[in-house]
This record gives C-alpha cells, structure tokens and sequence, in this order.
C-alpha cells in the first residue's frame, strides 16, 4: 500500500465518536467510551467514570495505569488485546485491520494541554489512533477541545509513543463502522472482519446501564467479581 496517497483506517468514521475528557485524568477513561460506544452502546463519559472509579481501575488524581486499559471494554463483551513494546508496523496493521486502537503517548512530545498520570509512565496521555495518511498519524486526541482528528508527524507520534513505551490496547474485532463501510466498497483491501456480538454484562440501554451502575453500591459481590 502506498502509504503517502492512501488512508490506513477510517479516521472519518470515528469523528462523530470523538468527546473531550471532563476530568484532566481520565483520558483512558474517555477513549475506551469512544471505542465501547462504536460497538452499538451508548454509555456516558460520566457513567463510566464511576464504573472504573469503583472498579479500582481509574483513581482520581493519578489516572489509569496501563495495565488496567481495556477493562472497561471487557465489561460490555468487547474483546481486545494489548501490547508493549510495539513496532509501528504493528499499529499500521491494527489499522489496516478496523479495529480500535488506544495508545498512550507522552504529553511533551505532543504538546497538548492536559496530562494524565497514569503508571508507569509520569506525563503519558491515552488517545485513539483512527489512522494513517501521507506520513501522519490520525487521532482523536480527548485532552482538549478541537482534539478530534488531530495530525501528526510520524517522527513526531513515534517519539512521543516511544516515551511511553510504545504500548498499545486494540479491539481484537473490527469496529462495525468500518465494517459496514468496507462492505457498502466492497473492497475490504486487508480488513478481516468477523461476527460481533454483545456477550457484555451490561445492557447496551441507557436505563439498563442506570441500573446496572446502582447496583455497584449495592451489591459488594459484584463489586468483588469484577
């Protein structure tokens, strides 16, 4: 593929999901909700603030570690998988593939106004990679207003990728915009599309996500369990 005239993924498929963090650590928190809600639920920034907070995998004031990332989408049935260490060719086929990419990147290196904490990587910020075009990195940044659809240079991302250790979280499925979009071209050019299917606990109702939020007080079991 020629990368300096072609697009690797969809990055306008992912706009109309892109929203800014409310809190100035919880850009973990925000990106997964942006990638959860692309697979057919409509759960709120705020609602999932509690779920992580409660769940132990978000603490206020330090963000989420690394290693914690995906938890939330694991919750709504969301399989994906994570990595350390990786090459960039491994993110471009991630993006070749349709799925859903967090990465963690370092503030400095980007520039960008808020910062996050998490472990282990003081000064690291979570953001979606939604693609790849003439030598830049798309993203859909949630640290400040505007962040959807950011660009940058590719020595520029993999710099500030490389501060955190070039970790990544990715949808093991492609995501269903990007799917149907695929096939409406009927030309999925590389993408390997399977079933999806809502095995989550979570009802993808807001009233049931309601509930199910509630009962996260209620209930220590559950709170054990998860």
């Amino acid at each position: 593929m020629d990368t300096l005239t072609s697009v690797i993924g969809a990055p306008d498929k992912q706009l109309p999901y892109w929203e800014m963090q409310g809190w100035v650590d919880n850009c973990a928190v925000a990106a997964e909700v942006s990638l959860i809600n692309q697979f057919g639920h409509r759960l709120s920034q705020e609602n999932a603030n509690i779920i992580s907070s409660t769940c132990g995998w978000y603490q206020k004031g330090q963000g989420t570690p690394f290693h914690h990332i995906g938890k939330l989408m694991d919750l709504f049935g969301i399989p994906n998988h994570s990595r350390r260490g990786a090459t960039t060719d491994d993110l471009l086929h991630e993006l070749a593939s349709g799925r859903g990419i967090i990465v963690g990147l370092s503030t400095p290196a980007l520039r960008a106004p808020h910062r996050d904490t998490p472990a282990p990587s003081p000064g690291s910020h979570a953001v979606v990679v939604t693609g790849f075009r003439s030598e830049h990195f798309i993203i859909n940044n949630p640290g400040h207003d505007g962040g959807a659809g950011e660009s940058y240079p590719k020595a520029q991302f993999e710099q500030a990728w490389d501060t955190c250790g070039r970790y990544y979280t990715a949808t093991d499925l492609p995501l269903p915009s990007i799917r149907a979009a695929a096939a409406e071209e009927q030309s999925p050019g590389g993408y390997a599309f399977y079933g999806i299917s809502n095995t989550g606990r979570i009802p993808s109702s807001p009233a049931g996500e309601e509930d199910y939020i509630e009962s996260l007080f209620e209930d220590s079991d559950m709170i054990h369990f998860i």
